[in-house]
Parts: C-alpha cells; sequence; structure tokens
C-alpha cells in the first residue's frame, strides 16, 4: 500500500499518467473519501448561511455524522475488484452457437405504463402532499419536539408552520442569496417580503435547529445489530422510496446507475472521486424509469465495510436487488453499467423473471475470454461473441474495446454509439 502527497505537483502528474482510459471509464463506487477532509474548513459565500445558523444556536448535540480523515488517498491496483470476493461459483459453459431466447419471447409484461395516482399538475401543493404525506408530517413534528425536548427547549411545532419552513426553504432554493439572514434583512436589496411575512428569523433557526426525524435515544451504536449510518434520515427515504413506487407504473424497461449529490462539507459518507465530473459529495444509486427518467428507488452509498457481513453477493449484486426487489417476477428489462454486470448476476435475475443488459469488464469471473477473439487481433469494426443457453457476451471493436452482457441472449444486432 503506497501513500501518496497530493500536495506536490510531480505527484499529480505521476497519477494522471498512470490512469489509463479503461480505468477513467470505469472508476466507479470505490472512490475514496475526499483527501480535503483534512483540511481546515473554508469559509464560501455559500456556506455563510450554515455559519449564520450555527452562530445563533450553539449545540451540544453529536448530530453530525462523525469526519473519518483521510489525509492521503490509498492508490488501489487496478485488478483489485471486492464486488466479487464472496462470489460462489457456478456451473457455465460457453459455445458459439446463439440459442433462441425462449423466456423473453413468451413472456408478457402485465403492467400498465404511466401515472398511477391522479394529481394536478396545476397545484404543485398536492404534489407535494403525495410525497410528504400527513402522516409523514405528523413524525416530523413528533420528532422535532422530541429532539428539542431532550435538549431543554420548548420547540411547540405544528404541521402548519412545518409547511410554512418547508415553504420558505423551496423559496431560498429558486431565490438564493449569500447569507440566510439577507432574507429577513432591512436593506431592500437583498430582503423578500414574502419570506418576512410568513415566519422572522429567529423562529425560522430555531426549527432549523431541531428539525429531526428520528429519536436519536434508539440509534444502535457502531457495531452493534442495526446499525445504520443513515438512521437519523432513514425515515425520509422510506418514505419516498414508498411513494416512488405508488405513484407510477414505469415501462418495462428500467436503468440502473450511479449519480452524485454535490458536497463538500465534512461527513463519513463523502466520496472522493477525482475521475468524475461531480468529484465530491454523496453517491446516490437509483432505479429509474428507462423512458421517463422517474425515479422508482435509490439508495445512498455509505461504504463498503456496510455493504460485507455475511452476504455472498457482490456489492453491485447487492444494490440491484435492493433497488429492484419489488419489480420481480414481472418480466422486467434492467439495463445497468458494468460496475453492477457480471454473470452470476445475470443468471440469478433470470431465475427472478428479470432480463438483464449491461457493459461488462473481460476481468470479471466467469467472462468467457478464452472463446472470444484476442484483444490484439480485432480491427475496428470486428466484433466477436459467446452464448451460454439464455445469456450472450458481445463483444466489438471502434473507438476503443466494448464488452456487453445480455440475458437472455438475442439474435445479432447493430449497436450504436453516442
Amino acid at each position: 500500500m503506497k501513500y501518496l502527497n497530493l500536495k506536490d505537483p510531480k505527484v499529480h502528474a505521476e497519477i494522471l499518467a498512470f490512469i489509463t482510459d479503461e480505468m477513467a471509464e470505469n472508476s466507479d463506487l470505490e472512490g475514496d473519501e475526499d483527501p480535503d477532509d483534512a483540511l481546515p474548513d473554508q469559509t464560501t459565500p455559500n456556506d455563510i448561511s450554515f455559519q449564520d445558523m450555527e452562530e445563533s444556536f450553539h449545540s451540544s448535540d453529536d448530530d453530525a455524522l462523525p469526519c473519518e480523515v483521510t489525509e492521503n488517498p490509498v492508490i488501489m491496483d487496478e485488478e483489485d475488484n471486492p464486488d466479487e470476493s464472496d462470489l460462489e461459483a457456478f456451473d457455465i459453459t460457453w459455445e458459439k452457437k446463439l440459442t433462441p431466447p425462449k423466456s423473453f419471447s413468451s413472456y408478457q409484461l402485465c403492467q400498465n405504463y404511466g401515472n398511477a395516482v391522479t394529481v394536478d399538475s396545476d397545484a404543485p401543493h398536492l404534489i407535494f402532499s403525495l410525497f410528504f404525506t400527513s402522516t409523514f408530517m405528523n413524525l416530523i413534528v413528533e420528532q422535532s419536539n422530541l429532539y428539542a425536548s431532550q435538549h431543554h427547549a420548548n420547540l411547540d411545532l405544528t404541521i402548519e408552520e412545518l409547511k410554512d419552513f418547508f415553504g420558505l426553504l423551496i423559496v431560498m432554493g429558486f431565490n438564493k442569496l449569500p447569507s440566510l439572514r439577507l432574507y429577513w434583512s432591512k436593506d431592500l436589496n437583498f430582503a423578500s417580503q414574502r419570506i418576512m411575512d410568513v415566519m422572522p428569523l429567529k423562529r425560522f433557526l430555531k426549527i432549523l435547529r431541531f428539525l429531526h426525524l428520528n429519536d436519536n435515544t434508539r440509534m444502535p451504536l457502531k457495531g452493534q445489530f442495526g446499525y445504520d449510518k443513515l438512521y437519523k434520515v432513514r425515515p425520509l427515504f422510506e418514505q419516498l422510496n414508498t411513494t416512488f413506487h405508488h405513484a407510477f407504473n414505469p415501462s418495462r424497461c428500467i436503468s440502473i446507475d450511479e449519480s452524485m449529490v454535490k458536497f463538500k462539507g465534512r461527513s463519513s459518507l463523502k466520496q472522493y472521486m477525482p475521475l468524475k465530473p461531480i468529484k465530491r459529495g454523496f453517491k446516490v444509486c437509483v432505479a429509474a424509469c428507462a423512458n421517463t427518467g422517474y425515479c422508482l428507488s435509490m439508495s445512498v452509498y455509505t461504504g463498503k465495510e456496510e455493504k460485507a457481513g455475511t452476504s455472498k453477493m457482490s456489492l453491485g449484486e447487492q444494490v440491484v436487488s435492493q433497488l429492484t426487489h419489488l419489480f420481480k417476477g414481472k418480466g422486467y428489462c434492467l439495463f445497468f453499467d458494468n460496475f453492477f454486470s457480471n454473470v452470476s448476476m445475470m443468471s440469478s435475475l433470470l431465475q427472478q423473471n428479470f432480463f438483464c443488459c449491461g457493459t461488462i469488464q473481460q476481468r470479471r469471473k466467469f467472462f468467457p475470454k478464452s472463446y472470444m477473439m484476442d484483444d490484439k487481433q480485432m480491427k475496428t469494426v470486428d466484433s466477436d461473441f459467446a452464448c451460454s443457453e439464455e445469456i450472450s457476451v458481445v463483444k466489438w471493436r471502434d473507438r476503443g474495446k466494448k464488452s456487453v452482457l445480455s440475458a437472455p441472449c438475442t439474435t445479432p444486432m447493430l449497436l450504436h454509439l453516442f
């Protein structure tokens, strides 16, 4: 294991020279935490609002997630593949013969496509209420008042006042100012009369200070059964995922991918991915309707150690299983990239009546490398394939080498790259 000083310009050059095109393409969820966590805080204009809140309400609470400082990132070997370390071996035989896909052609999806509930699109508050139901709002009010009482404060929050609070947050979202206090400023260049009419600054900050979703006294500690890094916001994710599923019926095609939520603060959940457009933030894995982009379910990546346990599934397979468990046995088609794809997962998903397609890395276990042309022998536009019952691998070369894993296997098809 080698540690490097990222402040040295020579090291930057060495790292960039070490990174190949394939590594840049396949830089998935296994990023190190941001090395900038070890540096002192640097306040920017966009951070002033949080500074204002902290100055007004000094808290002894340990709500902030622990900061796991990584001063020097670990450079992982390119061949390291933690995703498949626990996969169980299974028998698979490859051949150079296309087999007609029986299960896919005989399976008809019995699912209506589109909205599952009727919502007036001209009434945004009704759409908001669809996700933030009265039951969920009651939970927030109850937990916030409880949290305030645990700190010897009287919040006395009501549902109507909570709605006002959320409304102010929405207005602040599309009317951004460098400081939270400026919305209540006496300077007419910044003051928002609409916000000031709804709630005074001190009340807004007090609600912000004690807003809570889960009882801290019941939170399992690290190392205990049921420990959850997202315990304090878990009710929100459960509520959203439940509503996502009940409000909309997706098309037959479902896309699964990871997304980055930009965040530069301190958190043990923050990931650092130097090769991604958004380099610092929270990783969120999402299953979405491929036709509309509607989010069907989401899961925040909380680290490899939490996923380990006694599971025999790879990390990618665990994510796919978690995001799609409500769609089992219905004949949906799943599409994902090479972080999630592996042969054993495809076989398992077929048994659950899922049909899949995704790019795959040639170093994955059970990849039929010996049945296909060597990379060095392939010229531009060359292609090759291998099949095993209803699973197929297609490999071709244009601007680079590409491999696609598909279940069920299909007749020869034309592939386009954009």
